[in-house]
Order: structure tokens, then sequence, then C-alpha cells
């Protein structure tokens, strides 16, 4: 997704917002997001849209974003206090490309950590949950419905996969949940 993609969206975005008889700049609240290609997407958008709306009223969530590049006119020493941006630490997509000048890839905003084997036994059982519920198949389900005849933990391709999967971050924000707030949003 090159920045031309992203300058489209947020011109359309533009667009959209201005057919609202009296949206401006002071009362135009964004929420952005996406995953993985979305996600770098979403930052584009996210920072083009700013003409939009308040700095304090453009939010971006991005999850699983690959690095973009970050320096020069992109970032022209501005902040992004309300960019956010998710990584499972054993998903490799937004370690790529590498973060080497001369080119300076990255990520903007508040970076957020999602590691499964740092979270307690009591968020694991609720990341298992959650992603039962959005796949609405097992672990081992899901493996099988891909074709993939593989054990668990036998292939690091099929881990990669899953760990990039967007319902697998999905299922990092709900395990930080109680269960009885959980339950507002998966019905067993």
């Amino acid at each position: 997704m090159g920045y031309e993609g992203g300058k489209n969206c947020a011109d359309s975005l533009g667009r959209y917002i201005s057919g609202f008889e009296g949206a401006n700049r002071d009362n135009t609240i964004l929420f952005i997001t996406g995953h993985s290609l979305g996600a770098a997407t979403a930052n584009v958008v996210g920072r083009l849209s700013r003409k939009y709306a308040n700095d304090s009223a453009c939010f971006v969530y991005a999850f699983a974003s690959p690095n973009y590049e970050t320096e020069g006119e992109w970032n022209d020493g501005k902040s992004y206090p309300n960019f956010h941006y998710f990584t499972n630490i054993d998903d490799a997509v937004p370690f790529v490309p590498p973060r080497i000048p001369p080119y300076y890839f990255s990520h903007i905003g508040k970076e957020h950590l999602f590691n499964f084997n740092a979270l307690e036994q009591n968020q694991k059982a609720r990341f298992q949950r959650a992603y039962t519920y959005f796949r609405n198949v097992t672990f081992e389900e899901d493996r099988d419905l891909l074709g993939l005849g593989l054990k668990k933990t036998e292939s690091m391709g099929w881990k990669a996969l899953k760990n990039h999967l967007c319902h697998t971050y999905m299922s990092f924000i709900l395990s930080e949940l109680t269960d009885e707030e959980m339950s507002h949003f998966i019905l067993d």
C-alpha cells in the first residue's frame, strides 16, 4: 500500500464528511482502524485526515501493521498521541521491512505488545475462548479447514499464519477483560 492509496482513502473520507451539513474540523471525531496492510493504510489515512478532525479527535488503531516509511515528510516533527499500533511479538509481519537505515521504516503512535507466553493462566483461557468464538472452531479444526495436515506446534509457517490473523489480535484484547466483562461480548 503506497502513500497514494492512503491519500485517495483520506480524500474520499473528506468528501464524505463534507456531505454532512455543519460538519467541520471542530465537531468531527474519527476512528480509523485496520489490520495488516489495512493497518498501514489506516495510519496514512489517519495522518492525512487530521485536516478533517482536530488532533485530539482523530484516533487510529492499527493491528499487525508492517513497517512503513516514517521519516522525513511523513513524520514532520508532529506527535500522534491518539495513534496506537498493536503487535503480537510472535507475528512476523509487524517487523518487515526491517528498521535499518537509510530507509527508516517503522510505526507511528503508541506501541501495544501482545505476548501469549506472558499471559497469566486465566488470560490464556480467555484468549482461547475468544479465539474459538471468533473462528467458531478450535485450533485443530482451524488447521484442518486450511488443509494443513500438521501438528499444532510442528510448522513455523502455520504458527506464523495464526499469529497474524485478525481474530488472534481481537482474542488478545478480550483476554485482558474479566470473565464477566468478556461475557458481554461472547455468548457461549
